[in-house]
């Protein structure tokens, strides 16, 4: 006579035991798969709006985005001490902190003039070109401030420049936090996208449409990505 053990451990038993945790954890990445799709989606909808505003506010130049006609300018002169640093950066920071100035250090090419060290101080809706006289120790700030257009504008693009700069690292704090914000939301919609590729997959019984949309969304931006390099070489 068999025991009940025996029964719990034949091979129909043991595949339907698999079968049931299988679909557990189906149903449990399926139930976590629409939570992060809702949570992330509310985190990334202000950036989304922002990123589509201002993406179509420099794409036209509408006439209100007319800000730089409409910047104010104003210069300064100080004496400053000799900066203490054992390069260009180290210098930047401690003249900024002389002149109380905050934002991303942009440095500028080396000036044909000898005793003149200049950089520029970068942030949204303000800019700072600063000239250093070393053999006067005065410094000549020139301030560019625009207004919210403008700022919305620079915060779209911002932080563009200091990718120029042969490398240099970031240095002031809000920039940081600012670029792993964007990295966070570049994250965040790429799991958007293939959260949706899923549940428009799993969910939808006809794919008809769906296949059409991705089909019509490959060729659009497989046009840009190639296609127009690919048209240009034929000139």
């Amino acid at each position: 006579m068999s025991s009940p053990f025996e029964a719990e451990r034949s091979p129909a038993v043991g595949a339907g035991g698999v079968k049931a945790r299988r679909r557990r954890w189906g149903e449990t990445f399926e139930i976590w798969n629409e939570k992060l799709h809702y949570y992330i989606g509310l985190y990334l909808l202000l950036f989304i709006w922002l990123f589509s505003f201002t993406g179509l506010v420099l794409n036209h130049q509408w006439e209100i985005t007319n800000f730089w006609a409409k910047r104010q300018e104003s210069t300064f002169t100080q004496k400053v001490q000799p900066p203490q640093g054992n390069s260009d950066a180290a210098q930047a920071e401690e003249l900024m902190r002389q002149l109380h100035l905050r934002g991303e250090v942009t440095l500028s090419a080396p000036s044909a003039q000898p005793g003149q060290f200049d950089f520029r101080v970068y942030k949204p809706a303000l800019l700072t070109d600063v000239r250093v006289d070393l053999r006067k120790n005065e410094a000549s700030v020139h301030q560019i401030r625009v207004n919210v257009w403008g700022f919305m504008e620079m915060l779209h693009t911002f932080d563009v420049e200091k990718r120029g700069s042969s490398g240099a690292p970031r240095n002031w704090l809000l920039s940081k936090i600012w670029c792993f914000t964007m990295d966070a939301v570049a994250v965040g919609l790429i799991f958007m996208v293939l959260s949706s590729y899923y549940m428009w997959f799993r969910f939808k019984k006809i794919h008809l449409w769906g296949w059409l949309s991705l089909s019509f969304g490959f060729a659009i931006c497989g046009f840009f990505v190639a296609g127009l390099n690919w048209l240009y070489r034929l000139r």
